[in-house]
């Protein structure tokens, strides 16, 4: 029997297939759409789950909460989840000494920022090239460079925290910018729309939008350990 989580990660699934599809026949554009639904998608289906694990909500009633909670609102469901993600991640992993002052940091940290479009617009291979660095940075374990929400990650932790962390990074760092990317190439009402969509099917900027892919890429991928992460998490809690 599929859960609304289940649903949730099989649909964000079909939207990353239909990534790699479009990206295949030269077709960025539409596939950054469908990069953000796979991100929205994925956000949902890892909240569905904490609601019925932490929250105990009756699986019935997840998917009308989330519908009257986000609607399709990106940026809502990303802010959310990521501060529950992180919160229960605290709550577990880090000694009590250093508890408060983690939370407190969560505050100024959560919820991914939208860059204007004339910036995303400009800057677009600076933007997306500090976002893949980082993500480097946590993929070969570098983390000196890095700001204090990813500084929880160290070397010692699992290697299952770790992938829950990044997923948390990737999912801040490129909501905000492919709310703008989805919005601007969906809908071409005014002069920034078809400079964007030019922008993403520039051949200068394709090694750029290729490292947005690998990203979603990843963090569909990420989707289970996250719950199974959630289950350790609570049950760690608990005892």
């Amino acid at each position: 029997m599929f859960r609304m989580y289940d649903k949730l990660y099989e649909a964000a699934k079909l939207d990353f297939e239909s990534v790699i599809i479009l990206n295949e026949n030269n077709l960025p554009a539409p596939a950054i759409y469908h990069c953000a639904q796979a991100v929205e998608k994925c956000s949902k289906a890892i909240h569905a789950y904490y609601m019925i694990k932490l929250q105990h909500v009756p699986r019935r009633n997840v998917g009308d909460r989330l519908r009257k909670k986000y609607g399709d609102n990106l940026l809502e469901s990303t802010k959310e989840i990521v501060k529950s993600l992180l919160e229960l991640y605290i709550e577990s992993e880090v000694t009590q000494d250093r508890k408060k002052g983690e939370l407190k940091k969560l505050e100024n940290i959560v919820g991914p920022k939208i860059p204007d479009i004339r910036k995303v617009i400009r800057h677009f291979d600076v933007l997306v090239n500090v976002i893949y660095s980082r993500y480097n940075f946590l993929i070969n374990e570098k983390y000196d460079e890095l700001d204090p929400i990813e500084q929880l990650i160290k070397v010692e932790i699992s290697d299952m925290n770790k992938k829950y962390l990044r997923y948390s990074y990737i999912v801040l760092n490129l909501s905000g910018m492919l709310i703008q990317l989805e919005e601007y190439s969906r809908y071409p009402m005014n002069d920034l729309s078809y400079d964007n969509i030019n922008l993403l099917n520039n051949i200068i900027n394709k090694s750029e939008v290729n490292r947005i892919f690998i990203m979603i890429d990843d963090l569909v991928g990420l989707v289970p350990g996250v719950w199974e992460q959630i289950d350790y998490f609570k049950n760690k809690i608990k005892k």
